[in-house]
C-alpha cells in the first residue's frame, strides 16, 4: 500500500531517466528490493510519459 507523503519533483526529463538508471542499478544490487524497484520505476515512468 503506497503511503502518502511530498511529491517531489525532478526538475529535468534527464534526471528523471538518470534516476531510472539508479533505481535498476539498486534493484540488481538488492534483489529482496527489486519489485519495490520496479514498481519505484513504473511510477516514474509513468510521471515522465505525463510531462512528455
Amino acid at each position: 500500500m503506497q503511503q502518502p507523503g511530498p511529491v517531489l519533483a525532478l526538475t529535468t526529463k534527464g534526471q528523471a531517466e538518470a534516476l531510472l538508471d539508479i533505481i535498476a542499478i539498486a534493484g540488481r544490487a538488492r534483489p529482496d528490493a527489486a519489485p519495490m524497484m520496479n514498481l519505484i520505476a513504473e511510477q516514474l515512468r509513468g510521471r515522465i510519459a505525463e510531462h512528455g
